[in-house]
């Protein structure tokens, strides 16, 4: 067997695997989680009809982290060119989780968020499973909420569809679509799509400038916000 074959009999296998463990699970709330170390890309359009107001707005951002060295940086992207980076990296002494802010006119900011668990920088989602269909060619499952029953005022739909990623147990997010409309007839809708996963990360790009501050220099914002 070519070294091709047995790479598409090992997904296969992980496919199968994942869709049998979903049909145990079908109706109640799972966690779904994307791959311990990953790169992916996220193009968000957020638009807002409120008071009579229409606000539009698009983003889109470059992710990396890698759960395992506890670091985790998100680019944001204007016109294809990087303007700001934030790089997050967990103090191992005391899970303090320290944030750092590039921009591109060479400036650095930082703040301690605190101790956290390095589950943070993994992407993951708990919630039920609403249906299954074909994503891209492969067995995907949209997962998240319709509202409307908890708000018989409002109309609220927020999902995810999912597909399984080669790593048995771990899923790519490839779509997310938030909308709803209140009693008073404001409107809202998010729609985010995400592409160009991989399974890896560049350990460079977790690299913190000499001109930045010192971690010890970085303001606790959780102990200012207690003051």
């Amino acid at each position: 067997m070519t070294a091709v074959n047995t790479t598409a009999l090992v997904f296969l296998l992980v496919l199968v695997v994942a869709m049998c463990f979903i049909q145990f699970i079908d109706g109640k709330e799972v966690q779904f989680c994307m791959p311990p170390q990953a790169t992916f890309f996220k193009h968000t359009v957020s638009i807002s009809f409120e008071q009579k107001a229409f606000n539009h707005k698009r983003t889109i951002t470059k992710n990396q982290y890698d759960v395992k060295t506890s670091k985790q940086r998100i680019d944001k992207i204007i016109n294809g060119k990087i303007v700001e980076s934030e790089i997050s990296l967990q103090n191992p002494r005391n899970n303090d989780t320290i944030i750092f802010t590039l921009d591109n006119n060479g400036g650095c900011r930082c703040i301690n968020d605190g101790p956290s668990d390095s589950s943070v920088f993994i992407q993951c989602e708990t919630l039920p499973i609403l249906e299954k269909g074909i994503i891209g060619g492969m067995n995907g499952l949209k997962i998240g909420f319709n509202h409307s029953d908890l708000f018989p005022t409002w109309t609220e739909d927020d999902y995810y569809w999912v597909v399984p990623s080669k790593q048995v147990g771990y899923w790519w997010f490839v779509t997310h679509v938030g909308y709803s409309v209140d009693d008073k007839n404001n409107v809202e809708t998010v729609s985010t799509t995400f592409y160009d996963q991989i399974e890896s990360c560049d350990m460079n790009d977790f690299f913190i400038p000499k001109y930045c501050p010192r971690e010890s220099e970085c303001p606790n914002v959780r102990n200012n916000a207690r003051k």
